[in-house]
């Protein structure tokens, strides 16, 4: 939830469903049960939004060294958890740039995987 200046803004699912306009009703449904919840006093949303994001399509993030440059370093693709996985991706780019091994196999996650 995030204060705007004319309410609040409740968010939170994700839905994989094509290139259509069309919500998922239920799923508006459950934010707004989820949010009186939290807050009763909230009232009931007077509007829906909807956008496109990319996303890639095994769900995994792209990290590794490009193949056309080795000083390109490749950390995208969180997939909504750019915040989240922020602290290990900067560790593993970090490394890459001063040639230590990262905490990881990489191989998972290799740009050239696709």
């Amino acid at each position: 939830m995030t204060p705007m200046d004319d309410g609040v803004r409740v968010a939170g699912t994700v839905e994989l469903g094509g290139f259509s306009d069309e919500r998922n009703r239920s799923l508006i449904d459950l934010l707004t049960f989820s949010s009186k919840r939290a807050l009763p006093s909230l009232q009931q949303p007077d509007s829906a939004w909807l956008r496109f994001r990319p996303t890639l399509p095994d769900g995994v993030p792209v990290l590794g060294r490009s193949s056309a440059s080795e000083r390109v370093i490749y950390a995208f693709g969180h997939q909504h958890l750019g915040l989240t996985l922020a602290g290990v991706s900067g560790r593993i780019v970090s490394d890459l740039i001063a040639r230590r091994a990262p905490p990881l196999d990489l191989s998972r996650y290799a740009p050239t995987r696709f």
